[in-house]
């Protein structure tokens, strides 16, 4: 039996939604490296941030963790003058020369690390369907102070760069 990949949420879903306090789209995955079989955890993060409805500041984080022998990398930006850039016919999220693209169920990630001069350039492509959490309960949507949020994801994917 095929296993076919159902979209359970929409283009409106990841695109931003200016003007809310916060939004973050963030990218998290395993791999290992095939010149020497090192095995590597890494963490993305595209956030922007408003305050009583005008921009505060856009950030970028990027941590990677080698798995055999514990080192971290970890960077962060932020830019208090411009939001992240973004499209509105495909999910697409840009800062500075960073961004995170794509249609489900299939992104590219570009990210550039200055400081410690890593370019991360993935292929992610869906191999499940995308899930929110607390879907069964209140169909994704969790409480967070005086408003709220829904925070989704997909458990399975094909890692390739």
């Amino acid at each position: 039996m095929v296993n076919k990949k159902k979209n359970v949420w929409t283009l409106e879903d990841e695109l931003e939604h200016f003007p809310i306090a916060k939004e973050w789209w963030s990218t998290l995955g395993f791999f290992t490296t095939t010149e020497n079989n090192q095995k590597w955890s890494f963490k993305i993060d595209f956030a922007q941030y408003y305050k009583k409805s005008s921009f505060e500041s856009s950030t970028l984080s990027l941590t990677i963790f080698n798995l055999n022998t514990n080192k971290m990398f970890s960077y962060f930006s932020i830019d208090e003058s411009s939001k992240l850039k973004s499209s509105k016919n495909e999910f697409y999220m840009k800062f500075d020369k960073s961004f995170i693209k794509g249609i489900f169920p299939n992104y590219q990630i570009n990210v550039n690390d200055a400081k410690n001069n890593i370019k991360l350039n993935l292929k992610y492509n869906a191999k499940s369907s995308p899930y929110w959490v607390a879907k069964q309960a209140t169909n994704g949507w969790l409480p967070w102070g005086v408003g709220y949020f829904r925070y989704g994801f997909i458990p399975n994917n094909d890692l390739e760069g």
